[in-house]
């Protein structure tokens, strides 16, 4: 979305623009979604390229979001067993 203009800056009155970046700090945004429920609350698929970060750190790895399920298992069969 390009912010080019006063009239296209008033039908856009919650997002500040600020050099070539704009922002939302006031609620939440819903992208195919006119409920969001979460900071940022997307239906649909998602393609990005790039980390997923969750506090700074990058989380998970590729082929999908968070770690392999049978990874999972065998750390919490390790720690349970102590070895």
């Amino acid at each position: 979305m390009a912010i080019n203009s006063i009239a296209t800056l008033q039908e856009y009155q919650y997002f500040v623009k600020t050099g070539n970046n704009i922002y939302y700090d006031t609620g939440s945004v819903g992208i195919n979604n006119i409920n969001p429920t979460y900071t940022l609350d997307v239906v649909g698929d998602i393609n990005f390229t790039g980390g997923l970060y969750q506090n700074g750190s990058l989380y998970g790895s590729g082929g999908g979001i968070g770690q392999d399920p049978l990874d999972t298992a065998i750390q919490a069969a390790v720690f349970m067993i102590g070895v």
